[in-house]
């Protein structure tokens, strides 16, 4: 091969790798970024509000299931004043208690466990107190320490749960239960509300299971009724739920949100008057604060209907049942 065949070879090879890398460099250069939105051309997504013309009820639940507490008697027996020499604070404690001042309970109570009481009851007391005034992070504060001072009061971790709860600390709300039911596993108080805590905490199913267990043991629980019909509710197995909701709204007669529920069990059932009905009824007792006001007004748009005909009686009221202390 002659010196000039050689230089020739050379330059096309270098031409050829020239033009490859151009080629590659190309296609390296047609990738470009994954284009952004314009802010100004996205689709806007708004919330509907709840209105009169929703195809389905609306659902209204409890802020709290619990009834006034009457504390534990046999401490209420004890001398309290004069065996610790508190200067009356326990006995101001619970006379405004009794009288449903809850705030000054409260501080009566603090004012005792600032001078240095470690009964379990005055925490527990103060717990309460606050719970009742509408201080739940202090209630939970003082209920726990009780819990501690007294790790066997079943009362103390019952009321923890329903304060935990309330306050929206479902994983507390559900070990408090749960330390109740160590003490007493068979407790329907506490099976209620370690269902509750679970159902909060968005585990239906075994809230449902929980809840099936607690009114087994307790049936006149009428607030178990109904949380367990609110939960078939939510679960679209309104069949199941309406014979629990019809129990609640026969043991807890003034309670407006189980009749919301009731009617809204009736209405997915297709019983258009007797969902009528149960609304109207809520209604009656919330003045129209509550959902009931917009599904009774979905159903009789006019407003004519009338939950009794002249002369009828409603049914007999069956007696509220006694609340867990």
């Amino acid at each position: 091969m002659t010196q000039d065949t050689k230089m020739m070879i050379g330059v096309a090879a270098l031409v050829i790798t020239g033009a490859a890398g151009l080629a590659v460099l190309g296609v390296l250069g047609t990738r470009e970024e994954p284009a952004r939105p314009d802010p100004a051309s996205r689709q806007v997504v708004t919330a509907v509000p709840a209105s009169h013309e929703e195809s389905r009820p609306v659902i209204q639940t409890a802020v709290s299931e619990i009834e006034p507490f009457v504390p534990e008697t046999v401490e209420l027996q004890e001398p309290v004043c004069e065996a610790v020499g508190d200067s009356g604070r326990i006995a101001q404690g619970l006379q405004h208690w009794e009288a449903g001042s809850y705030e000054v309970a409260a501080a009566c109570f603090r004012d005792e466990v600032a001078a240095g009481s470690e009964r379990p009851w005055v925490h527990y007391m103060l717990g309460l107190s606050c719970w009742k005034s509408g201080d739940l992070d202090r209630a939970a504060e003082a209920m726990t320490r009780a819990g501690a001072l007294d790790d066997q009061s079943i009362k103390t971790f019952i009321n923890l749960s329903r304060i935990e709860n309330d306050r929206g600390a479902y994983d507390e709300a559900l070990a408090a239960a749960r330390q109740a039911l160590v003490i007493e596993p068979d407790n329907a108080g506490a099976l209620f509300l370690e269902g509750r805590s679970l159902r909060n905490q968005g585990l239906r199913q075994e809230a449902l299971l929980v809840l099936q267990r607690s009114i087994d043991l307790d049936p006149e629980n009428g607030y178990a009724l109904n949380l367990l019909g609110l939960t078939l509710l939510e679960a679209d197995r309104e069949t199941e739920a309406a014979p629990f909701l019809d129990a609640a709204a026969a043991l807890l007669p003034d309670v407006p949100y189980v009749f919301n529920n009731l009617g809204m069990a009736r209405e997915r059932c297709g019983d258009r008057h007797e969902a009528q009905v149960a609304y109207s009824r809520a209604v009656e007792l919330d003045g129209g604060a509550g959902n009931a006001a917009m599904n009774l007004a979905r159903l009789d748009p006019d407003g004519t209907f009338k939950p009794l005909e002249t002369g009828e009686q409603s049914e007999p009221v069956v007696e509220l049942a006694e609340a867990i202390e």
